[in-house]
């Protein structure tokens, strides 16, 4: 299941092809059922927007559910959306782009360049869409791919390169990459042109150990690289750091197989769960400050929020101090199973788990 905010008091869960809108103050469900058929929806500020196996768009009204407008077929197989810079995004849509204006659902531009895959992973500083394409055809054996950036206007190719894997930060002036030897790469959003090239040890990639398609993370003064592992599990996970001014590696520290389930920063600290252990270290030197939740079971990392990090399991909501790891507190949830789902979202934590909606209150540590 996975949370999202439309409105700022309220809260849309999906999941697989169906959805529900729920008032976030009082948990009261407002509207629910998308039309079945779903086969993705995201939310803004105003809006739920859906894509159904009937190709069509939908836009409904995030408080209401009131159908806003909908438009003719413009995918054929798994289309996805993607939204940025005021547009929907229609990605794997007969393997073209095409940009829809989200008040209106008017068509913006449909891109020229049919890829294999197709999917818009952020855009530039200046609002080009980024997109993930075709498998390199000059290395096809090196698992990269042709990362472009999109004219925002006309959907356009401005600029294309062969990456492992390519990350436009939220903020900031540049776009960060891996490249087939495995460097850390600052590329310059405008033309991709490399603006610094580091070495890492970071091992190479394949289909079958590490995932580093969306692996990095920029926070505060670190960059992240935490690349997913195998989908058999037998591949040691792996989390390293980097000064994203320079490139310079700062530290790394692999986790066990079947351990990479994610990872959050709050201060000076920064948490990951391996195994069943959360493990604290210092964001810039990798030291070890703590480990928590030792005899919790199995648990889900939900992230950080207010000074805590936060992680769940059968019998719960727990918290910890970020630079002691100690228990702040637990919130008791019982009587049914399955993984949680979380989004913080102020100083509350909405979470979902064995079909329940629930809203933490996390007070600040």
């Amino acid at each position: 299941m996975f949370l999202h905010t439309v409105t700022r008091s309220t809260l849309l869960c999906t999941e697989k092809t169906t959805g529900a809108c729920f008032d976030r103050d009082t948990g009261k469900l407002l509207w629910k059922d998308l039309g079945g058929g779903n086969t993705d929806a995201l939310a803004d500020d105003k809006r739920v927007y859906t894509v159904r196996t009937d190709g069509k768009v939908y836009a409904f009204d995030g408080r209401s559910g009131r159908k806003l407008w909908d438009t003719p077929p413009v995918a054929d197989s798994a289309p996805e959306l993607e939204f940025t810079d005021g547009r929907l995004l229609v990605t794997r849509s007969g393997g073209r782009f095409r940009a829809l204006e989200a008040s209106s659902g008017a068509e913006r531009w449909t891109s020229r360049d049919k890829e294999e895959v197709s999917t818009v992973i952020g855009a530039t500083p200046a609002g080009a869409p980024l997109a993930w394409g075709d498998a390199s055809k000059e290395r096809p054996g090196a698992m990269l791919r042709g990362y472009s950036a999109l004219d925002r206007d006309t959907g356009k190719r401005i600029w294309t390169r062969d990456l492992v894997t390519l990350y436009p930060p939220d903020k900031g002036k540049v776009l960060y990459g891996i490249a087939a030897d495995m460097k850390l790469l600052a590329l310059d959003p405008g033309d991709g042109g490399t603006l610094w090239s580091e070495p890492t040890d970071l091992p190479p990639t394949n289909s079958e150990i590490l995932g580093f398609s969306g692996s990095m993370s920029l926070l505060d003064d670190v960059l992240f690289c935490y690349p997913s592992t195998g989908f058999q599990g037998s591949t040691r996970g792996l989390l390293a750091a980097f000064d994203p001014e320079s490139g310079k590696a700062l530290w790394s520290v692999e986790t066990a197989a079947r351990g990479n389930r994610g990872f959050a920063r709050a201060g000076a600290t920064v948490c990951y769960l391996d195994k069943k252990i959360l493990y604290g270290r210092d964001a810039r030197t990798g030291a070890k400050r703590w480990t928590a939740g030792k005899g919790l079971g199995d648990l889900a990392f939900l992230g950080a929020l207010r000074g805590l990090f936060l992680a769940a399991g059968d019998k719960g909501l727990y918290a910890f101090h970020a630079d002691t790891g100690k228990q702040a507190w637990h919130h008791r949830a019982s009587g049914g199973s399955g993984s949680w789902a979380a989004r913080a979202i102020g100083d509350h934590l909405y979470a979902t788990w064995s079909g329940k909606l629930f809203r933490f209150s996390v007070p600040k540590a």
